[in-house]
């Protein structure tokens, strides 16, 4: 049986931030990364 694995806590933001609005653009889920991380552009 495969395990299965689990999502590091950037990957599930990245997530959250994907399933919270559809559709939306990539400039979108960049701009609400930026905010709630405090990333970067370079970041993502």
């Amino acid at each position: 049986m495969k395990k299965i694995s689990k999502f590091s806590e950037v990957e599930l933001e990245v997530i959250k931030v994907l399933w919270s609005k559809s559709p939306q653009t990539a400039n979108e889920v960049i701009d609400a990364l930026e905010m709630k991380m405090d990333w970067k552009t370079k970041s993502i």
